[in-house]
């Protein structure tokens, strides 16, 4: 389901407002925009992708201000169903600041087993390090007594793919582009199309795509192109397609063709998701606001 035309103008429009706001390091004026946003989603607006990502837009902004107690009541509305390794890490570092150190671990932990060292560089190493803490404790619980937690709800039969999916977060620390390559590869094979809705399946082809960017691999980047097209089909970030396709026509040096494919993930979502995209960093949107 697709919001109506002028209602995604009009975000559009509050969206830039809002990041022209934060630039400027008018946090309360870009926190008024991001609020206007949801205000203007129709209801239930849980149910809009511009929900979540105008929520956690807020409380990243209050956690910017050091308003832990606004970070933590906006992360609040979004912490149980959200997937993003970000929103782990921003709630997490949000409970530290608020002595909540047990939650802070949590999801501290949570971010680091999805993304490994890559998404804390720009933040204190305090927080690596009670990441790098908790994941050890909790492995060792894991080793006695075959703990498990089911974070992609796969069925009982499937279940098992989980921990070998887990097993490799190793890879990411420090990253191994071959190895990420070759062994998400061998994984993918093992997942069943019945499980292709899933979003280890998406997560692991987008793996798989990432590496073989990095290696310059780009005689498969139709084929994972065409995989993670597939896969995204019932998620809600179709954009992310968009965002890959321009990714891989800027590393085959097509320029043009990248900023159309960035400008059409614009259209679908927002210039926001082209931020701290996976490894990226901000090079995609640095690219694409030098060049729009």
């Amino acid at each position: 389901m697709k919001l109506g035309y002028f209602v995604s103008k009009k975000i559009d429009q509050l969206t830039k407002k809002a990041d022209s706001a934060m630039q400027c390091g008018e946090y309360l004026k870009a926190i008024a925009y991001y609020k206007k946003i949801i205000e203007i989603l129709p209801e239930p607006k849980e149910q809009w992708e511009a929900f979540e990502w105008s929520v956690v837009s807020i409380a990243d902004t209050y956690y910017i201000i050091e308003d832990y107690n606004k970070a933590e009541l906006y992360f609040n509305k979004i912490i149980n169903t959200a997937v993003n390794p970000f929103i782990f890490l921003r709630y997490g570092q949000t409970q530290y600041y608020l002595n909540k150190i047990e939650v802070a671990k949590e999801y501290l932990k949570k971010a680091y087993e999805l993304e490994g060292e890559e998404i804390f560089k720009q933040d204190d190493p305090c927080f690596l390090k009670l990441a790098i803490e908790s994941s050890k404790a909790t492995n060792k619980i894991k080793e006695n007594d075959d703990g498990f937690e089911n974070l992609f709800r796969l069925p009982l039969d499937y279940q098992y793919l989980e921990k070998e999916y887990m097993s490799l977060q190793y890879l990411w620390k420090p990253i191994d582009w071959d190895e990420i390559y070759n062994q998400y590869n061998l994984f993918f094979e093992k997942i069943p199309e019945e499980l292709y809705s899933n979003s280890i399946s998406f997560l692991c082809a987008s793996a798989i795509l990432e590496s073989a960017i990095n290696l310059g691999k780009t005689e498969v980047f139709e084929k994972w192109l065409n995989v993670i097209e597939r896969l995204s089909q019932n998620r809600k970030d179709v954009e992310v397609v968009e965002i890959w396709k321009g990714i891989c026509e800027l590393y085959k040096g097509n320029k043009e063709e990248a900023l159309k494919f960035f400008r059409l993930a614009e259209e679908r979502g927002t210039d926001r998701i082209l931020k701290h995209f996976r490894h990226f960093g901000n090079d995609i949107y640095d690219f694409y606001l030098k060049n729009i």
